[in-house]
């Protein structure tokens, strides 16, 4: 008998198994649920987009508050910087769409921000299914740009969902301890910036809608995104 009789077997079975992993795994699912797919036509907007060929570039990508940061090129100096966010994107949309939207660039470093995942709703995740979501991002984005250094901006707290803290602090603190053990991860803290005396968030940092930073929210977020990149990636400046 020859050998691919003999294995033919042990070979199907592992393809039978290869497919039922895949079948199984988050991407597959996200990528039949409506709510992910509904994101469609905004993601092809922003692949119409120039794309960067400056391996300086600080590619930033997330949800709405990277995409109403209108000022982010003059905030941002001197980096040379470049954003891709779609509004209302949780991790789950995210990790779906995050290669299409940050494989075609050139860049030196990557910088994320989502939080829609923990905002009171039925279709809220738990924090590690979060914190798991965030992981799975991390490989999508390595498989293009293995060793380029990613900065997660950690979950602001905000008016609007400072009820639901406690937990948005666990996935907050799980990042936090893994970039501390992830090469090339790194986790930029701001909440300290966003808090007052009293422990609840500055409204003075916020739009109207309680939610969202305005200029002066976005100038904190920026010096300490760029003390950040000027710790862990000088060449860029």
């Amino acid at each position: 008998m020859s050998g691919w009789k003999k294995n033919k077997p042990g070979l199907l079975l592992v393809f039978v198994l290869a497919l039922i992993a895949v079948s199984c795994s988050p991407l597959h699912k996200l990528g039949k649920d409506p709510k992910v797919l509904a994101y469609e036509q905004e993601i092809q907007n922003l692949e119409a987009l120039p794309v960067s060929d400056d391996p300086k570039t600080v590619l930033f990508a997330g949800s709405s508050s990277v995409r109403l940061w209108s000022d982010i090129e003059t905030n941002m100096q001197p980096f040379k910087v470049m954003a891709r966010g779609f509004g209302g994107a949780n991790m789950g949309d995210f990790a779906f769409y995050s290669r299409r939207l940050i494989d075609p660039n050139q860049c030196g470093a990557i910088v994320l921000f989502v939080a829609n995942d923990i905002i009171g709703i039925k279709y809220d995740k738990d924090p590690y299914d979060v914190f798991h979501l965030i992981k799975i991002t991390l490989k999508q984005i390595r498989h293009k740009h293995p060793d380029t250094p990613v900065f997660w901006i950690e979950i602001t707290p905000t008016p609007l969902r400072f009820r639901f803290w406690n937990k948005i602090s666990i996935v907050n603190q799980l990042v936090k301890e893994y970039s501390e053990k992830t090469d090339n991860f790194h986790f930029i803290p701001t909440s300290q910036h966003f808090l007052g005396e009293n422990g609840q968030p500055n409204v003075d940092y916020f739009l109207d809608d309680k939610l969202h930073l305005n200029q002066a929210g976005y100038s904190i977020w920026a010096d300490c995104i760029k003390n950040a990149l000027e710790t862990y990636a000088p060449e860029l400046k």
